[in-house]
C-alpha cells in the first residue's frame, strides 16, 4: 500500500481499488484499455497534455476523487462498456 500525494488538497491511499493502480499514467491506461478514454473525458481528465500524469494526479487536477475514477474505469474495463452509474453533468 502506497500513499500518494499531490500538490493540491487531494489525498488518497492507493489500495488498488478494483485492481486499478492509480500510479499508472493516463497514457498507459488509455493504451491498455481503449474504453478508458470515454471515462477520462466524462470526468474532465486531461488525456492530451496530461497523459504522462498518474491517474491520481490527473483526477485531483480535475477535481475528482481518485476512487471515483478507479471505480468507473474498473466497471468500463470489466464490461467493455461505459460505466452505468451517474457521470458528472448528468451524463
Amino acid at each position: 500500500m502506497s500513499n500518494l500525494s499531490s500538490s493540491n488538497s487531494c489525498n488518497f491511499t492507493n489500495d488498488g481499488i478494483r485492481n486499478i493502480d492509480l500510479t499508472q499514467s493516463v497514457e498507459d491506461v488509455m493504451s491498455s484499455h481503449p474504453g478508458a478514454l470515454a471515462v477520462l473525458a466524462a470526468y474532465g481528465l486531461d488525456s492530451c497534455c496530461g497523459r504522462k500524469k498518474s491517474l491520481f494526479d490527473a483526477a485531483c487536477d480535475a477535481g475528482v476523487e481518485p476512487e471515483v475514477i478507479a471505480e468507473a474505469l474498473w466497471q468500463t474495463i470489466q464490461t467493455n462498456e461505459p460505466a452505468t452509474f451517474p457521470m458528472p453533468g448528468g451524463a
